[in-house]
């Protein structure tokens, strides 16, 4: 069975069934939107819709499915565990071979579009099967105008991954993802679950009221990581004072509950927003606000020498309550080049609160990313992405922790049929004043069996 997944680095292994309950939530949410779409997709509202999920190179594509085979390459893999010494492991130079399979692209219907993004690998490696495994990334969304005022969008994020330089090219890049590849410290399982429903309502031809909910959980192999359950609500009223020209104000009500009882954070977003067309292939959408959080927890405390003289202890573990009121920014443009309008470039600049990444809890976070991605007509696509990230813990009494990384994907077209691909990631990350730091990467190249008009094209 290929949905046999085992990761195991002294820890008890993933079973097939958590893998194959992840594939099967997925599909199973993919054939109930496929059975309630209509035909008409109506007028177009500025809501939280499919973004970039199915889309390649800025543009929307039809249903693509590719099948393949790597030779691989992967180090700096970081398990939870410490050598002989008491010093973290790294493990180098692992050499395997991997399969993969996915599908990604928009179909649109009458009333409604389906658009999708799911990659799985399966790999082993060559000499040491502790770290072989699978790795399973699904984001779907359906959008349905119920008539012409109303619309509602569903979109759902499912996976599952222990490679954290894999598991960075497999998300959608998106600000309000519960999981951040960019926040992963220790190559370990991670199994997440987003939903999301929002519901548009069109108030006249040009003003409109959005509202919403979403829950959300995160599970780590590890029982030294936190994992998190999340829910929160929103609601947007928004205005389209011309063509290229719609502002509005936004509400985002959210609590994140943190498993083995560290905590709980219940945080309050209230931003104004605007989207600007500066020309016809450029925009920008921005929104500013504020962040009032609420966190609970507990921390270690150093207790005064004569007290724990009495006590035989240095410190003691006490419960705190934190109220933190931080800046929440947002900026992301994109330009579309319609000259060759298969290459779009985007940025992105995002200030405001994480759920944390199993070791950080509530955290104040910043994070900064670039991409370029061409999709050719012939022959060839690429793709080049850069980010930035950084978590500082709100209760927490430790230094942030930082990641750079960056990625790079090419495609070439051999027969209508098979494409060569070659791809490549790296993170650097560390902790801020501390000698915790690592640097991994991982090399692809192999075949791929995908028909189609186009190349193939990845993230």
């Amino acid at each position: 069975m290929l949905l046999l997944s085992v990761y195991r680095n002294g820890e008890t292994a993933l079973t097939n069934r958590h893998v194959a309950l992840v594939v099967l939530f997925g599909c199973g949410f993919a054939s109930t939107a496929v059975a309630q779409l209509g035909s008409y997709l109506g007028p177009q509202i500025l809501t939280r819709g499919p973004g970039d999920i199915g889309t390649r190179a800025g543009e929307t594509v039809d249903l693509r499915l590719f099948a393949g085979v790597n030779g691989v390459y992967d180090t700096g893999i970081q398990p939870v565990a410490v050598d002989s010494s008491g010093h973290l492991k790294t493990v180098n130079g692992l050499i395997g071979e991997e399969a993969s399979l996915g599908a990604y692209g928009t179909h649109q219907y009458k009333h409604a579009s389906l658009s999708l993004d799911y990659t799985g690998t399966f790999r082993h490696y060559q000499g040491n099967n502790s770290y072989d495994g699978s790795d399973h990334s699904l984001a779907l969304d359906f959008s349905y105008q119920a008539s012409a005022r109303l619309s509602f969008d569903f979109r759902q994020i499912v996976g599952t991954s222990s490679l954290g330089s894999n598991f960075a090219a497999a998300l959608p890049a998106a600000p309000e993802n519960v999981v951040n590849p960019s926040s992963i410290v220790f190559d370990n399982r991670t199994t997440y679950l987003q939903s999301t429903g929002n519901a548009t309502y069109a108030l006249s031809a040009r003003t409109s009221f959005t509202v919403g909910g979403n829950g959300n959980l995160i599970r780590r192999q590890s029982q030294a990581l936190v994992g998190v359950n999340g829910y929160g609500g929103h609601a947007s009223l928004q205005h389209s004072f011309t063509r290229r020209t719609t502002a509005g104000v936004s509400y985002d009500r959210t609590h994140y509950g943190y498993t083995g009882g560290f905590g709980q954070s219940d945080i309050n977003i209230y931003s104004i927003f605007l989207t600007q067309a500066i020309t016809r292939n450029w925009s920008v959408t921005g929104s500013a606000g504020v962040l009032d959080a609420a966190i609970q927890g507990q921390q270690e405390v150093l207790l005064d020498p004569a007290v724990a003289a009495v006590l035989g202890v240095s410190t003691v573990t006490q419960p705190f309550r934190q109220r933190t009121i931080l800046p929440n920014w947002n900026v992301d443009t994109g330009r579309g080049f319609r000259g060759s309008k298969n290459i779009y470039l985007s940025f992105g600049y995002h200030r405001g609160i994480s759920s944390g990444n199993g070791i950080y809890l509530a955290s104040k976070m910043e994070s900064a990313i670039a991409n370029l991605s061409y999709t050719g007509v012939r022959k060839s696509s690429f793709s080049v992405n850069a980010q930035y990230y950084k978590l500082q813990s709100i209760g927490q009494n430790i230094q942030p922790y930082y990641q750079v990384s960056a990625g790079t994907s090419f495609t070439y077209t051999l027969t209508n049929a098979l494409h060569l691909i070659a791809l490549y990631n790296q993170r650097i990350y560390g902790v801020s004043s501390s000698t915790f730091n690592g640097n991994g990467y991982r090399v692809a190249v192999g075949i791929s069996f995908s028909p189609g008009d186009i190349p193939l094209s990845f993230h």
